[in-house]
Parts: C-alpha cells; structure tokens; sequence
C-alpha cells in the first residue's frame, strides 16, 4: 500500500463533498485541499512549542542543589526559632505540641516534628519535589510524542473512522449488554 505523499495531502478515506459527489473537476477548493496539511502543521508547531517548554522545565528538575537563597532564609527563621525556645524555655513550646496531639487531630501536618529545625525537612522535601517533577516531565513528554503521532497517523490513514464504523456496526449487531460488560 503506497500513500502519495505529494502536496495536497490526501486522506486515505475521504468523505463525499457536501453536494454528495466529489467535484466536476476532480479538485475541491483551495482551503479543503490544504485543510490536513495546515492541521497537521499547527499540531506539530503547538507539540513542538509544548515539548521546548517542557525542556527547559526539565533541565531546572534535574538541579539538586538547594537554593541558596532560600537556604540561607530558611536557616534565619531557624536560628530565630531557637533563639525565641532559648528565651521562652522548651517547656512551654513542649506543653503546646502536647495539647495539639492530645485534642486527637491526627491530620498529617501534626505530625511533622514542630520543634525540629525547618531547613532539613525542607531539603528533604525539595529533593522528593524534584525527582516526582522530573518523573512527570519525562512522562509527558513521552505521552505527548506518542499522541502528535498517533493523531497524525489517524489523521492521514482514516483510522478513527474505521474504528468507529467498527464500533456502531458491532452495537448494531450485539445486544448493548454482552458490548459492555464482556
């Protein structure tokens, strides 16, 4: 089976013109003839667009290194932290997170270690944050090539179509309940 890849595109199944017979001439207008190579251009530029975005995010997920900025912040507050403990006494900063646990509110953030430094937790956090954003990316970039060609694929050779004629004839043919619960 051999596709003419020449300009105009064709679809491998077309439909009949509105008129219900294909035109006098063999051609239709310029915009039809040209519609499946604009459609598959626009697709392939938003897809090429997308992916450089997801790039660029890609490279700042593979970064390990906590920001400094934000490590030097955090280590403030830290140390400002132990210094308000120093001062107050542990004693009632311990009666505090005595009275939370006790009052039964078993939500996830009671039980993060209050009185641990934050910048630790933080790094821990930053790191599980990065490696779940490079899983995603790495995802969606594989997902999202697979669709451009999938919906490329169907596009030129007619595929959903056959698919769905497929599918209403086999509705037609069977009864709906042994279709759906098979």
């Amino acid at each position: 089976m051999a596709f003419d890849l020449s300009l105009p595109l064709t679809l491998r199944y077309t439909q009949l013109s509105a008129k219900g017979s294909v035109s006098a001439d063999g051609s239709d207008d310029l915009f039809v003839q040209y519609a499946v190579l604009a459609t598959i251009l626009f697709t392939v530029v938003v897809f090429l667009f997308e992916s450089y975005l997801s790039l660029r995010q890609r490279s700042t997920y593979n970064k390990t290194n906590f920001p400094a900025e934000l490590s030097k912040t955090v280590g403030n507050i830290d140390a400002e932290r132990a210094k308000e403990k120093k001062e107050n006494g542990n004693d009632e900063v311990v009666k505090e997170e005595s009275k939370k646990k006790e009052e039964g509110d078993d939500d996830k953030k009671s039980k993060v270690d209050r009185n641990a430094p934050i910048l630790p937790q933080l790094q821990e956090k930053f790191s599980a944050a990065q490696s779940y954003g490079l899983d995603k990316v790495n995802f969606s970039l594989f997902s999202s090539t697979y669709s451009v060609f999938e919906g490329i694929t169907f596009l030129l050779l007619g595929v959903s179509f056959w698919a769905d004629v497929t599918f209403v004839h086999k509705m037609c043919s069977t009864n709906t309940s042994q279709l759906f619960f098979i």
